[in-house]
């Protein structure tokens, strides 16, 4: 009796044994896949069982679709998918690593939750190439390339998180999503939209030298946020909590901020920009909250938006741009040059410049216009050279109108226009004939307004 219950004893241990290596084993194994084409299915039967999947050079075509709890880490290095990834309401316990993927159907992480594992035991250390896995990070997106929208609205990541170099090329939406450690998006590119309304960054979060395109940060905590050198195109900026002003001095673009209802944190971060002599970025900002109060009355008022959008957006950007009025001005030079031209050379005898060299040209019945001359040499020599010293005096003469037009200044007796004339080695008097009276009045009317609205503004920006 004694020996049988040993034998018994002896087969119970065995079982135990083989039962609890068992197990092991298969918590332990790893759904291995390189330079293959695994099925979906195949891929969701690993999760399922609790195992740990990596995929590398793989391409997976057919919806990825998972909402379970996720026991095992998940690798994915330098592979593509073809069609959806929907991980929405899933629960992950290992890690998501992935890294040189491109992503070529929509991506949904809605409501999912990524808990701390003791990434001690990981897999991957010895299955990727050196530096693309962190142990310490629990969520690690490098590379990566999505192609289509990508929606992460709710959910939670407890640990660590990277997004290191990833390319949005479509909305992307991080909707009241909790990150309650730090986050990195540095060398991001946001290129269709990124949504980070009531987002909450616990421990900061790193956009340094990111892309944001139509981005919207409405209710987002920012605090400790660091943007160094980001680039900001359209953005929509009402933080709950504001990063240090001098990061945000380093980003590009702070002129296309708006904001959707309350201006306060612009204009908080306007005066925090001038108090401390950030005088460019204050100009942008306040550009900025001008840009954004005029399009706001486009649909009330659309003449007024009209006049401020033509006369202080195009022409100065409410200040912001100091050397604009100048360069329109030259613009307009070359422009209206160029009209005279065409009108002296195809105008008839009605339209063009007068010029009478005696200074008293009204005693003519009809004032001598500069017009080309019939050329009568039949040397082709000759001939060219003829033709080419008539069009360079046609050219001068509508150049040099255009430019005492650029000068029509005058104040009591001082006059630039005719300072300009008496610059010639033969005074003569000029005068607009025919069509060239009313565009001669229109570039001295706007150029007028643009030197005036340049001393202004010239003259504001030295006082401050």
């Amino acid at each position: 009796m004694k020996r049988a219950r040993d034998y018994a004893i002896r087969a119970i241990l065995v079982v135990a044994v083989g039962i609890s290596s068992q197990s092991a084993t298969v918590q332990g194994t790893t759904f291995k896949r390189i330079n293959d084409n695994p099925e979906p299915s195949d891929i969701i039967n690993a999760i399922s069982k609790g195992h740990s999947v990596f995929l590398k050079n793989c391409t997976i075509e057919g919806n990825l679709c998972c909402s379970n709890e996720i026991r095992g880490e998940l690798g994915f290095l330098d592979c593509n998918f073809l069609d959806d990834v929907d991980f929405s309401r899933a629960k992950f316990y290992g890690k998501l690593h992935c890294v040189g993927i491109h992503f070529k159907g929509n991506v949904r992480f809605e409501s999912s939750v990524f808990s701390s594992v003791d990434s001690s035991n990981s897999p991957f250390g010895q299955l990727t190439r050196k530096g693309d896995v962190e142990l310490d990070q629990l969520v690690r997106f490098k590379r990566c390339t999505f192609h289509k929208k990508v929606c992460f609205i709710n959910a939670v990541f407890n640990d660590s998180t990277s997004f290191c170099a990833v390319e949005f090329l479509d909305d992307v939406s991080f909707h009241n999503t909790r990150f309650y450690r730090f986050v990195d998006f540095h060398y991001c590119e946001f290129k269709e939209g990124a949504d980070f309304d009531s987002t909450t960054f616990d421990s900061g979060v790193n956009f340094a030298n990111c892309l944001i395109c139509n981005g919207s940060f409405i209710e987002t905590t920012l605090e400790g946020a660091e943007f160094s050198d980001a680039s900001f195109n359209h953005v929509i900026f009402e933080p709950r909590t504001m990063p240090d002003y001098s990061t945000l001095a380093e980003v590009q673009g702070l002129h296309t901020l708006t904001y959707d209802g309350n201006p306060s944190q612009l204009t908080g971060l306007y005066g925090s920009f001038f108090n401390n002599r950030y005088l460019n970025q204050s100009r942008q900002i306040k550009y900025a909250i001008r840009k954004t109060e005029n399009e706001k009355d486009r649909q009330s008022h659309p003449f007024i938006y009209g006049l401020k959008w033509l006369f202080l957006d195009k022409t100065c950007q409410y200040g912001m741009n100091v050397w604009r009025p100048l360069g329109i001005i030259f613009g307009f030079f070359i422009i209206f040059a160029v009209s005279y031209y065409l009108i002296i050379r195809f105008g008839g005898r009605k339209n063009g410049i007068a010029v009478n060299h005696s200074g008293d040209m009204y005693s003519h019945k009809y004032p001598p216009l500069v017009k080309p001359k019939r050329i009568i040499e039949q040397r082709p020599f000759k001939k060219v050279i003829a033709f080419l010293k008539w069009e360079s005096k046609l050219t001068y003469e509508a150049f040099f109108f255009s430019l005492i037009n650029s000068f029509n200044i005058s104040f009591q007796d001082f006059t630039l226009r005719r300072w300009f004339t008496l610059l010639r080695l033969n005074p003569k008097s000029i005068k607009p004939i025919g069509w060239v009276r009313p565009l001669s009045a229109i570039q001295s009317l706007a150029t007028l307004y643009l030197w005036i609205l340049w001393i202004f503004i010239y003259g504001k920006s030295l006082i401050e």
